[in-house]
């Protein structure tokens, strides 16, 4: 830009972080590699050049070009923009004579006492320099603040997890919405393109979902299921980017859904035809979804094994990357529980969490508290699930709600107002009998009769899923296999899959 200083290109060109406000402003990598060339370095210098004395113009000029060259090619461009701000440009021969380079950024005062003046690489606590000697104290405080203008973290997809300093910027360049939770709030925001690393390659986009918990015991329970979670690399789990603490804040950063969940996919689509290829769709949806689950209760290795526990219709995710329809993925572990097996441990230590959604709870979460809960649980939860999609497909989500309002309380019961998907009676606890009237209307419509595809999706449920002895519900495993053979009929039977009506 002709004209314009490189100073004044360089302040045109910070980024605020839109999370934390206009304090925290951040200079994008792509700009900085854009503006820090040897050409701008070496008329930034000349427009400064050093004040000592009897200097000729033409040596002026031959060491700000080698100068220019070292910052450009021996990793001295983040502290050239540095002291660009701080207004003085030359200084950076200084510091890289000292061995400081781009890859020691952060450095903080070292200590109190006599070395207070001593800047320490935050990256090595080993590290130590001196600033220039003709520097005041005001100069070393302005180098601490304004390095940060150029340190906004590069988010990846390796999982790993990272402190920041209170004063570093994050990279988000606009958020447009929260999703408050009990525990945690999510944001969706888009993290700047040039400080992201895979995440656009595999999601098309720089939108992500950043979940802010409220309690660190929430925080680390979650990051610990999802550190496990994340090696099953199965399609239809949600795996997390990063996680990160600032302060005493903490953050996991997901791939943001542009479907919503798989509510949001019943009422958005509620008008949608119901045609073949989108009922041999969700049958392959909820082929994925067991065989996520199926990953979770038998895939973590031989010393360990998972429940979600928390299934239900907000947390299953809807995708709209891959194949045609997108993908649903099932997400949220922060209730998931990851345990060692072993009759001893289990007796010891049961894992009866109590889950958060308790509509599609399975009923030994109000009957027999204090047992160790089975993988089982969330057979029946899915099962749940399974019969809303069904009844979706064959009528509309004024259906499910219809279907929900008769298995609603109507006065004082032990299990609440929840619309649970069983009934208890004084000792009793049974399937609510709101779920076999359901499959029963569904079964008198052509698409659901009895010998079509949901048809037998249906049976599958009433006999196999929601059933109230888990001894009677199939594992993940055996669920898989019973759609896969629903699956496979129907793609060679257009007439089976979705009846004839």
């Amino acid at each position: 830009m002709a004209g314009v200083t490189l100073s004044r290109q360089l302040t045109k060109a910070h980024r605020v972080d839109d999370l934390n406000g206009s304090r925290f402003k951040f200079l994008p990598l792509d700009t900085l590699n854009r503006l820090i060339t040897e050409e701008n370095v070496r008329s930034e210098l000349a427009r400064k050049p050093p004040r000592r004395p009897r200097i000729s113009l033409t040596s002026a000029s031959e060491q700000a070009r080698t100068l220019a060259s070292r910052v450009v090619t021996k990793k001295g461009r983040k502290l050239f923009v540095i002291l660009v701000h701080l207004k003085k440009p030359w200084d950076v021969r200084k510091l890289m004579d000292a061995g400081l380079n781009d890859d020691f950024l952060p450095l903080f005062r070292n200590g109190q006492g006599r070395n207070e003046d001593q800047l320490q690489s935050a990256r090595d606590a080993r590290i130590i320099f001196n600033p220039p000697d003709d520097w005041e104290d005001q100069d070393v405080d302005d180098f601490i603040d304004k390095q940060w203008l150029v340190l906004a973290p590069v988010f990846g997809t390796s999982g790993a997890h990272r402190i920041l300093d209170a004063s570093c910027p994050l990279p988000l360049v606009k958020v447009d919405g929260t999703i408050h939770g009990p525990g945690s709030v999510v944001y969706k925001t888009d993290v700047h393109p040039s400080q992201q690393q895979g995440i656009m390659l595999e999601y098309q986009n720089a939108e992500v979902a950043l979940k802010e918990f409220k309690r660190d015991k929430d925080f680390q329970q979650e990051r610990d299921n999802l550190k496990r979670i994340r090696k099953l690399r199965n399609k239809h789990i949600t795996i997390h980017f990063e996680t990160f603490s600032q302060g005493d804040r903490s953050y996991i950063l997901f791939p943001w859904a542009g479907g919503g969940d798989l509510e949001n996919f019943w009422k958005s689509r509620d008008n949608e035809a119901r045609t073949h290829q989108l009922a041999l769709w969700s049958l392959e949806q909820m082929l994925g979804l067991s065989e996520a689950l199926y990953a979770l209760h038998e895939e973590m290795g031989q010393d360990a094994n998972c429940r979600h526990g928390d299934l239900k219709p907000q947390n299953i995710l809807h995708f709209l990357t891959g194949a045609s329809g997108g993908i649903l993925k099932i997400s949220d572990f922060g209730i998931s529980r990851v345990h060692q097996v072993g009759t001893f441990e289990r007796d010891m230590q049961p894992t009866i969490t109590r889950a958060t959604s308790p509509s599609y709870e399975a009923p030994e979460a109000v009957v027999g508290e204090n047992r160790a809960r089975s993988r089982k649980y969330d057979i029946w939860s899915l099962g749940c699930i399974f019969l809303e999609f069904a009844i979706w497909l064959v009528q509309d989500w004024d259906a499910i709600n219809r279907s929900c309002d008769a298995r609603t309380p109507k006065g004082p019961q032990p299990a609440g107002g929840w619309a649970h998907f069983y009934r208890i009676e004084g000792p009793n606890v049974m399937v609510h009998p709101e779920v076999p009237r359901a499959i029963h209307r569904l079964k008198s419509l052509a698409p659901s009769a009895p010998g079509t595809a949901l048809g037998d999706l249906l049976d599958i449920i009433q006999a196999n899923l929601v059933r109230v002895d888990i001894r009677e519900r199939l594992d993940a495993k055996s669920l898989c296999e019973k759609l896969k053979q629903i699956i496979s009929r129907a793609r060679a039977n257009p007439a089976y899959l979705f009846g004839s009506g």
